[in-house]
């Protein structure tokens, strides 16, 4: 099956947009390095951070309406999933730094 030139420099395109996407999801990972920062600054910056990469991306490569209303459900869908993620994360990391102090309590 043969694709035609359009679609495969849309597919080229998008490619490209999504791996700088990656990338600026990948060097937004430094905000969890500073230490000065609470928790929730860290978290509103790669929020930001990643909202602000993603968003142009979807928007050019229509993966919503070209609307308010469009953008908006983008973006609440968005925060979502980045909550849903945050959240199990969060637990995760809670679970295991309490079994390693569990376990420095049982040492001494």
């Amino acid at each position: 099956v043969e694709i035609p030139v359009n679609q495969q420099l849309a597919a080229g395109a998008l490619t490209v947009l999504c791996g700088l996407v990656g990338m600026v999801y990948a060097a937004g990972s430094v905000v969890w390095e500073v230490d000065r920062w609470s928790l929730a600054g860290q978290t509103a910056a790669y929020f930001l951070i990643t909202l602000g990469s993603v968003l142009p991306v979807a928007y050019a490569a229509y993966w919503m309406e070209h609307s308010v209303a469009g953008v908006l459900g983008y973006v609440a869908i968005f925060c979502a999933i980045f909550v849903g993620i945050w959240i199990s994360q969060y637990l995760g990391w809670r679970a295991k730094i309490n079994r390693i102090n569990k376990k420095i309590a049982l040492d001494k």
